[in-house]
């Protein structure tokens, strides 16, 4: 069952700093190739002491919330898929033991084609670029919420939102428009 959203103002109660700054520096670390003492370094010259361990700790917890929040505004996906080998192995023998526990439909196809990896291939790119300077997560948990937020910028970016005329999103990087989407 669906529990309603916390309303925004509650998200940030008890921070000890700004909830624009806050959402700034989650905002940027997972749209841009920055590090946590990248953040820290342009937010001090700005004037704003941050830790770099409070920006992680910032991304850990509000990452999934954002998350939660721009997938109320997510538009409806197609019935093709596109899975890379790299995250599945034995892909055969997996959609087999998906159709007869009936997670799977009894008519999906599997077509392997070395073509359609590409449209994949390019789509993790932004993903692997943040990865690799990073040397690796140390933990699950943080590394599905890094990536989580990786991919939520990119969907953005592609226009996979449908987002209510009530905000104005003709530029959805803006912090105005992460704001408003966290404030609904």
């Amino acid at each position: 069952m669906n529990q309603p959203l916390p309303h925004a103002s509650s998200l940030f109660r008890g921070r000890h700093f700004n909830r624009t700054i806050i959402i700034l520096c989650v905002r940027w670390y997972i749209t841009y190739k920055l590090s946590y003492r990248d953040l820290a370094e342009m937010t001090a010259e700005r004037g704003v002491a941050v830790s770099h361990t409070t920006i992680l700790r910032w991304v850990q917890c509000y990452v999934p919330e954002f998350e939660k929040r721009w997938n109320r505004y997510a538009r409806p996906v197609g019935t093709s898929w596109r899975v890379d080998e790299t995250y599945i192995r034995a892909t055969h023998a997996a959609v087999a033991e998906l159709k007869r526990s009936r997670v799977l439909r009894p008519q999906t196809k599997v077509r392997t084609s070395k073509y359609l990896n590409n449209l994949v291939e390019r789509d993790h790119r932004r993903v692997k670029q943040r990865i690799y300077p990073m040397l690796g997560f140390k933990k699950f948990g943080s590394a599905a919420v890094t990536v989580s937020g990786i991919e939520l910028v990119q969907k953005n970016k592609k226009g996979q939102f449908a987002i209510p005329k009530s905000i104005d999103a003709r530029e959805a990087r803006t912090p105005q428009v992460w704001e408003a989407v966290l404030a609904a």
